[in-house]
């Protein structure tokens, strides 16, 4: 029986990108607008993912490109992604996060700029290179993730799509290209909020939503610019994206109004509660008031019945003390009376 070759398993790539995006914002610094802070988290872990999968940088043949090699770092590739996979799993999924990190760095360098742009005018520029640099990462990001050869998930290639859709959305909108910009935003909001129909957790879910709101009001701003009525401006969503919309608006307001009931029960059951316990304070009270008199009573008859038997031992030991002498006196009289007659009789 001739021996069977077992192929390797094929590798298929399902990365929440947005989701492990945001989560690591949230951890290293966007949670409160420090994106200096975001920035440099992703400049160390793309130095640790380079180092770890060993994607290090070219090695240039002339003397000129040597001299120029810290520029040219090796860009990813499906093939070094498959080659990776063989080895684990992982590995090819964290080659797949190179591009995107990159993109994101650049990203958080123009918007740590444009915080500053007020103090300095001229930053804006540098402002504008990066956002350009940012889109042109996302766009190799999306051609590295449709590729043919690519081994990612149908989901991740859309949200993909939506990423590279809102860099160059935040591009041309920063160029004052109002009419792509809007275009770039309305393909990016109908992927994030059909990826949104299909997620399980909450707190996942209102992240979208607020990416949602966000895209929305870069929406209005293009249309602003570009002259267009507020009726005109809304985006298009198909009939079942619009079905849900509308149902997630409805089960949001519901759910605020369970929570206003909620906070309203628990705030009527605290004010019972102290109620209750005012009562009772009131109740002790007029208790220990109505024990006080009497027990004064008790103490004031306890003092005079302890008063009268202390006289009463007064007068027991005087009536001892006024017999004892009477009987002293008796007893001499006999014995003296005794010897008179004694005496007398002689």
């Amino acid at each position: 029986m001739p021996d069977t070759i077992l192929e390797p398993p094929a590798i298929h790539i399902e990365m929440p990108i947005y989701e492990s995006l945001r989560e690591s914002q949230l951890q290293h610094g966007l949670k409160y607008d420090d994106h200096r802070q975001y920035r440099s988290y992703c400049s160390r872990r793309l130095h640790r993912l380079r180092r770890s999968l060993n994607v290090a940088q070219n090695i240039p043949s002339t003397a000129k490109a040597r001299h120029q090699r810290a520029k040219k770092l090796m860009d990813v590739t499906n093939t070094m992604v498959l080659e990776a996979g063989e080895k684990n799993h992982e590995y090819a999924q964290r080659m797949m996060i190179i591009p995107l990190l990159l993109a994101e760095r650049a990203w958080s360098y123009s918007m740590q700029m444009k915080q500053e742009v007020s103090e300095y005018p001229r930053k804006r520029f540098h402002l504008v290179r990066r956002l350009k640099k940012a889109a042109e990462y996302a766009t190799k990001f999306k051609n590295l993730v449709h590729d043919a050869e690519s081994p990612c998930s149908e989901r991740t290639k859309k949200e993909a799509t939506a990423y590279e859709a809102y860099m160059n959305g935040l591009y041309d909108m920063e160029r004052g290209l109002w009419s792509e910009a809007k275009d770039y935003f309305s393909t990016s909001l109908l992927i994030y909020t059909e990826l949104s129909l299909s997620l399980r957790t909450e707190q996942m879910y209102e992240q979208y939503r607020m990416r949602i709101e966000e895209i929305r009001a870069s929406l209005r701003y293009c249309a602003f610019n570009l002259g267009e009525k507020p009726e005109k401006s809304k985006t298009n969503l198909p009939s079942v994206l619009k079905f849900h919309d509308i149902a997630f608006r409805h089960a949001k307001q519901l759910q605020e109004e369970l929570r206003q009931q909620k906070q309203a029960q628990q705030k009527q059951q605290q004010e019972q509660k102290e109620q209750k316990d005012q009562q009772l304070q009131k109740e002790q009270q007029q208790q220990q008031s109505k024990i006080e008199p009497e027990k004064q009573v008790q103490e004031a008859e306890e003092d005079e019945n302890e008063f009268v038997e202390a006289e009463e031992a007064d007068d027991d030991t005087s009536s001892e003390d006024d017999e004892e002498p009477q009987q002293t006196g008796g007893v001499t009289g006999l014995v003296k009376g005794w010897l008179g007659g004694a005496w007398s009789g002689r």
